[in-house]
């Protein structure tokens, strides 16, 4: 009975505890860090949320363009105005000339 007690002491010494605490606390920070729901995924998942974040903002900014295209649509001087401006579009008929100011 004596050996029994005496085995049981050496299981629970202090170098064992703190060996186990170790042990314990490496697998809890290894949980933290990669588990399910550890700071690695968490990392992942904001950076996909960013990139989500900038394609609605994209989306956003075409779906204002092409609600002005399709208001414009239906107004056409507006859109021949915007063509020749900002398109550099002409009509067979026409001729564009260039006035460039002279340097002196």
């Amino acid at each position: 009975m004596d050996n029994f007690f005496s085995n049981w002491r050496f299981i629970f010494s202090e170098v064992s505890v703190s060996f186990l605490i170790k042990i314990i606390i490496l697998y809890f920070t290894f949980i933290f860090l990669f588990g399910d729901r550890g700071l690695l995924h968490l990392a992942i998942s904001y950076q996909k949320f960013q990139k989500l974040a900038e394609e609605v903002a994209t989306l956003n900014k075409e779906k204002d363009e092409l609600s002005s295209i399709t208001r414009l649509s239906k107004e056409k001087t507006k859109i021949e105005v915007i063509a020749k401006e900002k398109l550099g579009l002409i009509y067979p008929h026409e001729r564009v000339i260039f006035i460039t100011k002279n340097a002196k």
